[in-house]
């Protein structure tokens, strides 16, 4: 029984070395503490608030056990260089992943002659207050205090001949709040609201600059605009005139003012359907308007009434097309068009 207890295990042991070498010896950790002894540091999976937080991507022990071993390392990518990402997805437990950070690593030479790769998440405490990964992550920590949340860590690097990709995830538990982590977001939060407020400041100042722009864009078209003449009716026909004006009027509602009607045309245009049988008549016009929440005057050939025929010569009452291809709007000085008033 011995014998066969003693088979199984080394069995079981030779798979575990074969799937360890199928993954290209590499290995994903995360703990609270680095130390000069890679045997003496301890692994962990869950971290509270206030806990350092460090990545080891190790290599484990072969004839070659260093990072620029590692195929994707083994030569430069199309910038010349050796690119590490590393990408941290975040979401509370059992739920899916609600966010994401990546930030790129620079691998140098002296890095990947290593058998690991140390990477900082938090630190025991904040030296370089301009690092961004401890700010990302205590940004999105400190809106979760009395939760868990799930992190999962993925690296890859990229040379010209494939990708490396290795991942592993551990959990940071806020149930009891963010410990020192709160201090340590201070710096930060007191930057970010110097940040808005600059931002602030910048959108302002780049609003008004272009109001400005736009204000003056519009005076110089009105200007351009103003020289454009009034157009000469076509059809003396007060009556109908009148009642076009009317019907414009009630189109375009009580935000704009009707000055003016000019009819363009000689005559009415009478459609007819294949069969010859008379179905419509249209005439267009010029409307001379103001619009009252602007206080902009326009003139405008882009509508036309329409009556449709009911019988022996007989049409409906107008009603508003309007056709904007081809047809124009041009600002004009209001007095121009409302004959000074």
């Amino acid at each position: 029984m011995k014998t066969r207890q003693t088979f199984i295990g080394f069995i079981l042991l030779f798979l575990f070395a074969f799937q360890v070498a199928g993954q290209e010896n590499r290995t994903l950790y995360f703990t609270k503490e680095l130390k000069a002894d890679m045997s003496q540091v301890k692994y962990e999976k869950v971290f509270k608030g206030g806990d350092p937080i460090y990545g080891l991507l190790v290599i484990n022990k072969t004839e070659n056990s260093s990072l620029e071993n590692v195929r994707p390392f083994s030569s430069v990518n199309d910038q010349g260089t050796r690119g590490m990402i590393i990408e941290m997805s975040y979401g509370e437990l059992d739920q899916s992943f609600d966010g994401q950070y990546a930030w790129p690593v620079n691998t140098t030479d002296q890095r990947l002659a290593n058998p690991y790769f140390a990477f900082t998440l938090v630190p025991a405490q904040i030296t370089n207050p301009n690092a961004q990964m401890p700010r990302q992550l205590l940004k999105i920590l400190q809106n979760r205090v009395g939760k868990k949340t799930n992190i999962a860590i993925a690296i890859e690097g990229r040379g010209n001949e494939q990708n490396m990709a290795v991942n592993a995830a551990f959990t940071i538990d806020l149930t009891n709040g963010m410990g020192s982590w709160a201090e340590m977001w201070k710096p930060y939060a007191e930057q970010e609201a110097k940040d808005a407020v600059a931002a602030s400041a910048v959108q302002k100042q780049n609003d008004e600059q272009a109001a400005a722009t736009a204000a003056q864009a519009k005076i110089d078209e009105v200007a351009a605009e103003a020289k454009v003449p009034m157009p000469t009716a076509k059809m003396n026909d007060p009556k109908l005139e009148a009642e076009i004006k009317q019907v414009i009027q009630d189109f375009l509602g009580k935000d704009n003012l009707v000055y003016k009607v000019v009819i363009g045309e000689n005559d009415w245009h009478y459609n007819k359907n294949e069969f010859g049988i008379l179905l419509n008549r249209t005439l267009w016009f010029w409307t001379a308007n103001k619009d009252l929440k602007t206080g902009d005057c326009m003139l405008t050939n882009r509508y036309y009434v329409r009556e449709e025929h009911i019988s022996a010569g007989t049409f409906s009452k107008p009603r508003i097309n309007s056709e904007p291809y081809g047809k124009h709007e041009w600002y004009q000085p209001c007095a121009k068009i409302s004959g000074g008033k």
